[in-house]
C-alpha cells in the first residue's frame, strides 16, 4: 500500500514536471561507434505486468554501451517500452531504476518482463498507461556478463543515463532527441536515480535539453520519498 501511495505521488510530481507542446522529432542523430547510449543490439519483447496479463505495447530487448564506475566502456542490458496509442508530438521518456532484485542474469528486470514475473511492472504499467515511453535499465553485471554492480552509485547513474540514449536511439520506438525525459526509481532504483541525476549535467547534459529531469525515489534506507530535480535539493514528499 505504501509503495502505491509513493508511486501516485511520483507519477504526479513526473506529470506536472514535463511540458509536453511542441511538434514531433525526426529522431536522434547519428552517433560515432561506441559513444555511451549507442545501441548493441535489439530484439522484440512482451511486457506483462502481470503472467499473461496483456498490455497494449511494443518493447524491445536491448543491450547497450554506458560507461563503468572506472570509466572503462562497458555493456549493459535493458527494455525499452512503448504503448501503442498513435501518439503525436514528443512523447515523455521516463529511464526506470529498479529495486534491488538479486545478483544472478535471471533476477534481471528484462528477463521478467514477457513473463509478468518483474516486481515493479506494475508501476512501470502506470507510466505507459499515461502514454509514457519506459526504459527499464538492468544495471551493470545484471543480464550482461561481469559482476552485478550493486549500490555502486555511478555505474548505477551511467546505465540509467544511458538507457534513456539508447532508447532515444532505437529506431524502432520512434522517440526524438528532444522527448521530455524524466528518472524514476525505487529502493536501490532511488540511489541509482539520485546518481543520474547528480551526473547528468556532466555525464549527459544533452538529455531533454533547455530542462532538467525529474527524479522521483525512494533511496536505500528509511528515509521518506523524496522528489528532487537534477542540481536541486531533495524535497519530502
Amino acid at each position: 500500500m505504501h509503495l502505491r501511495t509513493t508511486a501516485l505521488t511520483a507519477l504526479a510530481a513526473l506529470a506536472a514536471a514535463f511540458g509536453l507542446a511542441g511538434p514531433a522529432s525526426a529522431g536522434p542523430p547519428a552517433r560515432d561507434a561506441g559513444a555511451p547510449g549507442d545501441v548493441v543490439s535489439s530484439a522484440p519483447t512482451s511486457f506483462h505486468p502481470l503472467p499473461g496479463q496483456p498490455t497494449n505495447t511494443r518493447a524491445w530487448h536491448i543491450t547497450y554501451r554506458s560507461t563503468s564506475a572506472k570509466g572503462t566502456p562497458n555493456v549493459v542490458s535493458g527494455t525499452v517500452i512503448v504503448p501503442r496509442d498513435g501518439r503525436k508530438g514528443p512523447r515523455p521518456l521516463i529511464t526506470y531504476a529498479v529495486g534491488t532484485v538479486g545478483l544472478g542474469d535471471a533476477c534481471a528486470p528484462s528477463a521478467g518482463f514477457p513473463y509478468g514475473t518483474t516486481l515493479e511492472a506494475n508501476l512501470i504499467q502506470q507510466l505507459t498507461l499515461r502514454g509514457w515511453a519506459v526504459a527499464v535499465t538492468d544495471y551493470e553485471g545484471l543480464g550482461t556478463p561481469g559482476e552485478h554492480t550493486y549500490a555502486v552509485g555511478r555505474a548505477e547513474g551511467h546505465a540509467v543515463l544511458d538507457a534513456a540514449r539508447a532508447a532515444q536511439r532505437l529506431p524502432e520506438a520512434g522517440l526524438g532527441k528532444d522527448s521530455p525525459v524524466g528518472i524514476m526509481g525505487y529502493s536501490q532504483g532511488g540511489q541509482a536515480s539520485s546518481w543520474a541525476a547528480e551526473l547528468h549535467d556532466t555525464y549527459a547534459p544533452e538529455l531533454d535539453p533547455g530542462a532538467r529531469p525529474p527524479v522521483v525515489c525512494r533511496p536505500i534506507s528509511s528515509r521518506p520519498p523524496t522528489t528532487t530535480t537534477a542540481g536541486s535539493a531533495p524535497v519530502s514528499s
